[in-house]
């Protein structure tokens, strides 16, 4: 363990070099025997002068009990001297069956874990997570909960409404339900109406009308859920958002939806009562249909879209929103209303999940990755591998794509032939850019389709020598993991090591010739274990950074700075 745990040092009663000495604990384990069979675990501090400068401030006088034989401290239990706030806040970074089982240690802690500060229960095996829960709560005395997380079906209503009130009741400020794991009986698809009863009372809305479709065994949320002074993230996953005329989320500012339908005017109910929002996160909301999203929220900085094999459009309103971000795929009809966010100022694309297979009849809907970038109107924009890849079609195809007016650019890439051209448009196409980040790493190629790779074949090897474009306003370039990207690879050979690293090699030479008023190039080299158990690693390094300070350079004042 290594962990650094942080705490105030009023803990301490204004003693703040006491409370110094405790900022980096590090632990060890010992299991000891007797003849009574194992003991608890305990644990020791590793460095022996902060015990000393304990001692010495009579702190362990005050709190251990002194070994009769030595007449000292030396055998004291040094973790379980330590006040409660900070014992809990250690528990709380434990699975909860460990908590639990720290009441065996001793006497000391036969109560702590009934006030830990953190519930997670989402790891528990399903058919025993509900009586657990049910347990815990029992005996939990604490009149504050940080942090609650469960997994379980939803086939148990009234007793997961009995967990959200207990919660709510102690002002709990991070809540994470997930109702993804159901059991065989409850997993059809078989639909059931809003007002199947579930054994709340009316005024809490079991027979209220749901939004969306429900699934049999799909938990709806209780009214009295939508109103909380106290909570400030907020996770659902798989449930029916069962919303009140009004929502009060005061504190709130991250809400993660998983697997959601979110029709109507849902988005508008609840995020106008969530008036701190600040981080959004859908993750394959509305798999089958449209997602209108509305945030007008004033304080909205990002929006994630994670989404898989799903249709429909999307559309986005939110006025202030500063950084988008779309993730795994991106299969909705049309993404055309980004233009519409005005103070929009980061955008990225990881959709490394898309379909590596380019059917012929797809080529010429690709043009709408490069419209895409256009609409776009910020200063921060980052692209993966595929997306790249995507933007290779039209540049093969001589696209004339618009203009992107990002002053940096994150390219994560393998430096693939497939990506060659989409690296070429994207360059030619930012006049504006300033800054250009690099960051190797393996990457899945497209597999065009049909007669497309051959009509548009061009030469990989001597594709950078043929190459001009000026990059007039380009002062930074940083590389990172520079000749890695293996880390998933089962099989490396030093071949590929080294072809790869002249890849790379070429790409950083056309950089160097093409950016007129380059300032820095700043190289980090991979320090991937798989790299230097096989190749010679000094005598490759060497090669390397030879001839990246041989190569010309458009700039006088170009610095070639690399980092090991």
């Amino acid at each position: 363990m290594g962990d650094k745990f942080l705490f105030w040092s009023d803990l301490w009663v204004g003693d703040t070099t006491l409370a110094t000495s405790f900022l980096e604990l590090y632990f060890v384990c010992k299991r000891s025997e007797s003849q009574a069979g194992h003991l608890p675990t305990f644990f020791y501090f590793r460095d022996c002068k902060k015990v000393e400068k304990m001692e010495g401030s009579g702190f362990l006088k005050k709190h251990c009990l002194k070994d009769t034989s030595t007449n000292s401290f030396d055998s004291c239990d040094y973790l379980s001297v330590l006040p409660d706030p900070l014992l809990l806040h250690i528990l709380s970074f434990l699975p909860m069956k460990d908590v639990i089982k720290s009441s065996f240690l001793s006497r000391r802690w036969r109560s702590l874990w009934m006030y830990v500060p953190t519930i997670d229960f989402t790891s528990w095996w399903e058919p025993e997570v509900s009586k657990s829960v049910d347990r815990f709560l029992a005996y939990y005395k604490s009149k504050k909960i940080q942090k609650f997380c469960v997994s379980c079906s939803s086939k148990d209503v009234v007793t997961i409404d009995s967990w959200i009130h207990f919660t709510s009741r102690r002002d709990v400020e991070e809540l994470y339900l997930d109702f993804s794991s159901r059991n065989d009986k409850d997993s059809s698809n078989e639909e059931v109406s809003g007002n199947e009863y579930d054994g709340r009372s009316d005024e809490d809305g079991s027979n209220e009308e749901v939004y969306g479709n429900g699934y049999h065994g799909l938990y709806k949320l209780p009214f009295s859920f939508f109103r909380s002074a106290s909570l400030r993230v907020l996770t659902l996953k798989c449930c029916a958002l069962n919303l009140p005329s009004s929502v009060s989320f005061a504190l709130l500012k991250t809400l993660c939806l998983y697997a959601l339908e979110i029709t109507g005017n849902m988005f508008k109910i609840l995020t106008s009562g969530c008036p701190l929002l600040e981080d959004l996160t859908l993750r394959n909301c509305n798999s089958e249909t449209d997602l209108d999203i509305f945030v007008a929220n004033p304080h909205l900085k990002r929006l994630e879209i994670n989404e898989y094999k799903i249709s429909g459009r999307i559309e986005i309103y939110a006025p202030s929103l500063l950084m988008i971000e779309f993730t795994r795929r991106m299969e909705r009809n049309d993404y055309s209303s980004v233009k519409k966010l005005p103070l929009l100022v980061s955008a990225k694309f990881d959709c490394n999940e898309m379909d590596d297979d380019i059917w012929e009849d797809e080529i010429s809907t690709f043009s709408k990755w490069a419209e895409l970038l256009g609409y776009l109107h910020v200063k921060d924009l980052k692209l993966c591998s595929w997306f790249i890849q995507a933007l290779s079609i039209n540049e093969v195809q001589d696209f004339t794509g618009p203009p992107i007016v990002a002053t940096h650019l994150e390219l994560t890439t393998g430096l693939g032939k497939w990506e060659l051209p989409g690296l070429a448009y994207l360059l030619r196409n930012s006049s504006n850019l300033e800054t250009l980040t690099l960051n190797v790493e393996e990457s899945i190629q497209i597999d065009l389709q049909g007669t497309f790779g051959d009509d548009y074949d061009f030469d990989e090897q001597n594709y950078w020598k043929v190459e001009s474009i000026p990059l007039q306003h380009l002062k930074m370039i940083r590389v990172n993991n520079f000749m890695g990207g293996y880390s998933h690879f089962r099989i490396l050979s030093e071949e590929k090591i080294l072809s790869d690293a002249n890849k790379q090699l070429k790409f950083m030479k056309f950089l160097l010739r093409n950016s007129m008023i380059l300032e820095r190039m700043i190289i980090k080299i991979s320090r991937e274990t798989k790299i230097r158990e096989l190749v010679d690693e000094a005598a490759l390094l060497f090669k390397v950074t030879k001839k990246l300070l041989a190569f010309p350079r458009a700039s006088p004042i170009a610095k070639v700075l690399i980092s090991y």
